[in-house]
């Protein structure tokens, strides 16, 4: 009986702190949003917030490639061309 309740508890605990966990990253929109956003700032020419917006996804995925070419490509077009190379 002992081992139940114990059992339930951790089953408790663990399930609190998945949901707190994904409630403290609900003000982040998706990277697909996010890199979406950089995309139409980027054809707007708001270059500076598209490169914020493209760093941020790739602080959320490093691996996200096409989010450091088009990083690049704004840094480039703001005639900021040594920012592409960090």
């Amino acid at each position: 009986m002992n081992q139940t309740i114990v059992a339930m508890r951790s089953v408790t605990v663990l399930s609190f702190l998945m949901a707190s966990s994904m409630f403290a990253f609900a003000d982040d929109p998706p990277v697909e949003d996010l890199y979406q956003r950089a995309l139409d700032k980027l054809a707007t020419k708001q270059y500076q917030a598209a490169i914020t917006d493209f760093t941020k996804v790739l602080e959320l995925d490093n691996t996200y490639t096409e989010a450091y070419y088009k990083r690049g490509n704004a840094y480039f077009l703001s005639k900021r061309f040594t920012g592409g190379i960090e």
